[in-house]
């Protein structure tokens, strides 16, 4: 009787600690008996950010030193468009990569915060003329949240960046006219003459060189070895039934233009500076 009461004490005693354990750990219960479990993990999305942007030119035709020269401050400027993968209190780090060179530079670093404005990158001389070599050159972004557990790198906005051993400045084109600095009739026949000033550092032979009026483009013409060194480095003329149909839509009053050149090198075009043209053709016999 007493052997029966202590073996129902026993098992009493080992039911409850197989609940308890099995309370306790989940994984398996005291006699040995498999449990089957169930993870509780939830996918996270991955985060995806946008790349920078800059101005349409930069992309078709690089970036020269006479077009960085040319920006407000010499500073060129990215932006990201919105805030698409980042989050308040991340910490963003501006790259820049020289494909030639295989040298990263970081360019600057702000911390996100929410708003509807969006985040601009400016990156000076300074930092583009880190690298020794001209080249392609990737701009991106990294992010780091502010616990510094999660690192994300945007995808680069590529483009041709030659801004050594490139003219600094290109003066504007000197459409020849009267005193009065005027173009009248008497200028445009049989041509009107446009000379282009030397550049400084000076141009070189192979260079292409393409000119504006308005919203006319002349065909491009190549810099000569001979060319390179003058002053005026060349002289164009422009037949007066050019010049007649390029300001068709202007009208019998007094009207102005700008006039500019671009000179290529190696797929990246030197902007120069320009100039603003008054044009009387009022009463012309040949209009």
């Amino acid at each position: 009787m007493t052997h029966r009461r202590r073996a129902k004490k026993t098992r009493d005693f080992l039911s409850q600690l197989a609940r308890q354990v099995s309370g306790e750990t989940e994984v398996r219960r005291a006699r040995g008996r498999l449990t089957p479990m169930t993870a509780l993990h939830r996918a996270s999305i991955r985060r995806s950010l946008n790349p920078i942007v800059f101005p349409r030119r930069l992309y078709t035709e690089g970036l020269s030193l006479a077009a960085l020269i040319s920006m407000p401050e010499e500073v060129l400027v990215g932006v990201i468009p919105d805030y698409k993968g980042l989050r308040h209190g991340d910490v963003l780090t501006a790259l820049i990569h020289n494909r030639e060179s295989h040298k990263t530079h970081v360019a600057g670093a702000l911390c996100v915060c929410d708003g509807a404005v969006p985040l601009s990158i400016h990156y000076t001389r300074e930092m583009l003329e880190q690298f020794d070599v001209n080249g392609r050159c990737d701009f991106a972004y990294e992010i780091r949240s502010a616990a510094g557990d999660v690192s994300l790198r945007s995808p680069p906005s590529t483009s041709k960046v030659k801004i050594r051993d490139m003219p600094e400045r290109l003066p504007a084109p000197v459409i020849v006219r009267g005193e009065d600095g005027v173009v009248r009739e008497r200028d445009i026949v049989p041509q009107l003459v446009v000379e282009i000033p030397a550049s400084w550092p000076a141009c070189k032979a192979g260079d292409c060189m393409r000119l504006r009026i308005g919203d006319a483009w002349f065909a491009p013409m190549s810099v000569e070895i001979l060319d390179a060194g003058l002053d005026p480095m060349a002289r164009l003329l422009i037949s007066c039934d050019d010049v007649l149909r390029m300001v068709a839509e202007q009208g019998d009053e007094p009207f102005t233009l700008e006039a500019s050149y671009d000179v290529e090198r190696q797929g990246v075009f030197s902007p120069s500076d320009i100039a603003v043209v008054a044009f009387d053709l009022s009463g012309s016999s040949v209009a």
